[in-house]
């Protein structure tokens, strides 16, 4: 699909290529590193509030103290990963990082249709480039 007519979707397409192979090996390290940063930042009020809900304890973060300080509609589409893996505090972050990369690469896809719709409609190269960059 590529041609010689578009040398600027190479290196979009080589960037984009990039960024999911990241995202793919951050989902694939040892469990005792991917807790870490920055998984260990606000992710971890969320990601714990989900936790608990699946478990069946509610809206909190630490089991028993109620709460109301997070993103709701993340802790909404995390809980259920959580129910898949019971009390497993590791496995279920490879799928919430599966989850955001997919959340990623759709919001990528939005934004690129918004650019090439500011270009005009009798120009598809130009927005065929503006769609990737």
């Amino acid at each position: 699909m590529l041609n010689r007519a578009t040398p600027l979707l190479n290196p979009a397409i080589t960037v984009l290529v990039i960024a999911m192979a990241g995202c793919i090996l951050f989902m694939l390290q040892p469990g005792t590193r991917l807790i870490d940063s920055p998984l260990t930042e606000d992710g971890y009020y969320s990601l714990s509030v989900a936790r608990n809900l699946a478990m069946g304890k509610g809206l909190t973060i630490d089991g028993t103290q109620w709460t109301n300080g997070f993103q709701p509609l993340w802790v909404f589409l995390t809980a259920p990963i959580y129910l898949l893996y019971g009390a497993d505090r590791i496995e279920p972050l490879r799928l919430v990082l599966l989850l955001a990369t997919l959340i990623w690469l759709a919001t990528s896809h939005v934004l690129g249709k918004i650019a090439a719709d500011f270009k005009p409609a009798t120009n598809a190269e130009a927005r065929r480039r503006a769609y990737w960059v």
